[in-house]
Order: structure tokens, then C-alpha cells, then sequence
């Protein structure tokens, strides 16, 4: 059973439709109501639209959960922000919005994708510094590391929301099959 979570941004609802598409089993719960996470295969954390001091903690303890036991975790946006935060990274402002599509370009071989993908950007953030473990996995033209996954486990993050391209929703598929 995976744990989808809201943290309230305008994409969920495609993000939540193509986890149901897919035919994944999913809880689906909004941050502040996650409850008990120990009893789940994977999360996915979507994307934010405020920041919020009570959903930063709730989303880094699941974070921190599936690291600490392996479990596959999916960040989007936010959620791959707030996973170079809980390791140790920085985030920074970037000099404009990266709204609209955007071609990423895999560097590393992953089991989300190969070559190039186009995703829908929808950001003001980006990763600055990405401390090891944490490995860039794709770049675009306008945000270096698009795709990202915490050393060997099974714990990525995407800078875009994939839920709103098809070739991002093959992404979310790809990640559930994990």
C-alpha cells in the first residue's frame, strides 16, 4: 500500500489520478492527516503551495522513515526540496520562475527514465547543494538537478511535477512498479 500525501498543491488531484491510473493500491491523505506511516510499501509527497512549519515536519519525518528503512519515496517539487533539506543540502530562490515545459535530460541511468522527458515546471525553489549521498540523476536548461535520488535506495525526487505531462505520469508509474 502506498502513502500519497497532500500538501495542498493545485497538481495533487492530477497526481492522485494517475497514481489511481496506474492501479497502484493508495491511501491518500492530507499531511496533517498521515497517521500512523509504518504500515506502508512507498510514500509520494506532492508538491506545496505555502510553506508551512507543521507540513515541513510531517513530510521530513516521512522522509526520515524511509530512509531509516528502505521504503521507495517519491518527492515532488516540494517533496524533492525538503529531501535535500533533510540531508543536508541548501535550496535557493531562483532568479525567475521556472513555470511551463521543460525537456530533462537524463545524466545517470535510473529506473524512473532514460534520455530526454518533457515535464511541467511550476517553481520558484531550486536544489542548490546536493550533499553526498544525494546523486543528480537529470538536468534541464533551466534547473540543474531536475531528478534526484539519495544514494542506492530507492528514494528520488523531481524538481518538475510529472503528474502533468504523459511523460511524467510514465515517471509515477515507473516509481510505483519499484
Amino acid at each position: 500500500m502506498i502513502l500519497a500525501v497532500d500538501n495542498g498543491s493545485s497538481y495533487t488531484p492530477a497526481l492522485f489520478e494517475s497514481i489511481r491510473k496506474a492501479g497502484a493500491p493508495c491511501d491518500f491523505r492530507a499531511f496533517d492527516d498521515v497517521g500512523d506511516i509504518g504500515g506502508y510499501s512507498h510514500y509520494i509527497l506532492s508538491g506545496r503551495r505555502r510553506n508551512d512549519p507543521a507540513m515541513n515536519a510531517a513530510n521530513a519525518s516521512i522522509i526520515r522513515h524511509a530512509l531509516e528503512h528502505g521504503k521507495p519515496l517519491l518527492g515532488i517539487c516540494y517533496g524533492a526540496e525538503l529531501l535535500a533539506l533533510v540531508s543536508g543540502g541548501t535550496i535557493r530562490k531562483m532568479p525567475r520562475l521556472a513555470k511551463g515545459i521543460e525537456n530533462v535530460t537524463a545524466v545517470r541511468e535510473n529506473p524512473l527514465c532514460s534520455g530526454d522527458v518533457e515535464v511541467y515546471e511550476s517553481h520558484a525553489y531550486e536544489i542548490a547543494r546536493m550533499p553526498p549521498p544525494l546523486i543528480r540523476l537529470a538536468g534541464s536548461a533551466s534547473c540543474r538537478n531536475e531528478i534526484i535520488q539519495y544514494g542506492s535506495l530507492s528514494v528520488f525526487g523531481t524538481q518538475f511535477h510529472p503528474e502533468m505531462t504523459r511523460g511524467g505520469r510514465q515517471m509515477v508509474s515507473n516509481f510505483l512498479e519499484i
